[in-house]
């Protein structure tokens, strides 16, 4: 027997099994599969994620196809992505990668909520702040300066109740 160090990536081991006992009184009909009895199929989502998601530590140090980036390739054409450079699409796909593998950290970590990726997945975190961020109009606001100087010299309380003002 062959095996694969699927993790890693390294050689091919082979395996020797020696029985010392073989009973052969079980009928060959024991091995037969079922019939008609689960329908297999394909799970939701993309095959390449799943192949993360089986061993996330093959993507970062395998000598193989690296199936995040096939994931970003899925997501890209689901959203219709398209860059202007080549050098622009290196840069999101790291984004992209960088954001997955941390939703699917999260999610291992077996938390009470589970986390996916959408469409923000392969932005900046300066394009992500500018979404949640105030955007300036343009126009004067008419706003007048706080009159600070009738407010010199003047001596505060130490502490004041604001109960009494309602």
């Amino acid at each position: 027997m062959r095996g694969y160090n699927t993790l890693l990536g390294s050689h091919y081991d082979k395996y020797e099994i020696d029985y010392t006992e073989f009973d052969n009184s079980y009928p060959p009909s024991v091995f037969d599969l079922p019939k008609n009895v689960t329908k297999c199929g394909m799970l939701p989502g993309s095959v390449a994620e799943h192949r993360v998601l089986a061993n996330p530590m093959e993507d970062l140090v395998g000598q193989h196809q690296p199936w995040a980036h096939q994931v970003f390739h899925d997501y890209r054409r689901r959203m219709g992505r398209r860059y202007s450079s080549s050098r622009e699409l290196e840069h999101r796909q790291s984004i992209f990668v960088h954001n997955m593998r941390f939703v699917h950290s999260q999610n291992r970590a077996m938390l009470s909520y589970t986390l996916a990726l959408n469409h923000l997945a392969d932005r900046t975190p300066q394009e992500l702040a500018a979404l949640r961020g105030r955007r300036r109009s343009g126009d004067p606001n008419n706003g007048q300066p706080f009159p600070t100087e009738l407010y010199t010299g003047l001596i505060l309380p130490e502490s004041l109740d604001w109960r009494m003002y309602g």
